[in-house]
């Protein structure tokens, strides 16, 4: 076995490469990326917004409130139970030429209004046919 000099180890070829730091590296940019991506993510609702076009369309849009005390109203008017809101969202939906499927919901909930009656809300919608749902919300300051 012979030892060699410094100048003779620079001419050998490298016949193996550690990969151990690689790994680390690439693992800790991977954490990295995850974290911050969470942190990017818009805090949104998703929404459909309609497309432009050259003719004037009515988009019919009906107002849900529901309150603190678990009260519904449809566009202003009191309902008294989820049967009451089918029915009006059906009649309403009926009024014009634009099908149930076009018709746009929003609801507007009270932070401390029920689990529950919002629910109901939003199957008696579902019910009368009208699928495309939204809430109603404010930014937090």
């Amino acid at each position: 076995m012979s030892i060699a000099s410094p100048d003779e180890e620079e001419g050998r070829a490298i016949t193996g490469i550690n990969v151990t730091p690689l790994v680390d590296v690439t693992l800790v940019l991977l954490i990295v990326f995850m974290v911050t991506a969470k942190v990017m993510m818009v805090r949104a609702l998703p929404m459909e917004v309609p497309p432009a076009s050259t003719h004037v369309e009515m988009q019919v849009v009906l107002a849900v409130t529901i309150d603190a005390a678990g009260h519904v109203a449809l566009d202003g008017v009191a309902m008294n139970d989820a049967d009451a809101l089918k029915r009006a969202a059906a009649e309403r939906a009926q009024r014009g030429d634009v099908r149930p499927a076009d018709i746009r919901a929003v609801i507007a909930a009270s932070t401390s209004s029920s689990h529950g009656v919002v629910i109901s809300a939003i199957d008696a919608l579902r019910s009368a046919g009208i699928t495309k749902i939204g809430f109603a919300v404010s930014k937090k300051n």
